[in-house]
């Protein structure tokens, strides 16, 4: 399942894909129109910078813009920032070591096969591709 921080970042995202014209969008501005708390964008909006996903600026004709092109920006970089735990069907998928039976565990190659694909399927879709629907 999708964290909220994970599902208002997309939200985000989509908000200033759709309005790359407008240059900088006030967070209240992306609050208003999405549904996100003004608080909670804050909060992550911090994660998106550190991330290069959008770019900031401070004062009257600031707010967030994309740091990434649409179409470069997939589901599966926005769930690493934001949810990687969205993106691990198990825990052995996580990373090597967290599992005891990771090396004799008869599932184990079937979680990564699936893992893989669930990846392939984040990674085929982009914000462009989102906002063209």
């Amino acid at each position: 399942m999708i964290t909220r921080e994970a599902d208002y970042a997309l939200r985000a995202l989509i908000y200033l894909a759709k309005n790359t014209e407008k240059g900088y969008c006030p967070t209240s501005e992306i609050c208003d129109a999405m549904d996100i708390p003004y608080r909670f964008l804050r909060k992550i909006s911090r994660s998106m910078v550190d991330s290069g996903i959008v770019k900031a600026q401070r004062g009257k004709q600031g707010g967030l813009i994309l740091g990434v092109a649409p179409e470069k920006l997939t589901l599966l970089e926005i769930l690493r920032v934001f949810d990687q735990r969205a993106l691990a069907i198990n825990l052995c998928c996580r990373g090597r070591g967290l599992c005891s039976r990771q090396d004799n565990c008869e599932a184990h190659d079937y979680f990564h096969g699936i893992q893989k694909k669930l990846e392939q399927e984040f990674a085929a879709v982009s914000i462009a591709d989102l906002i063209r629907k």
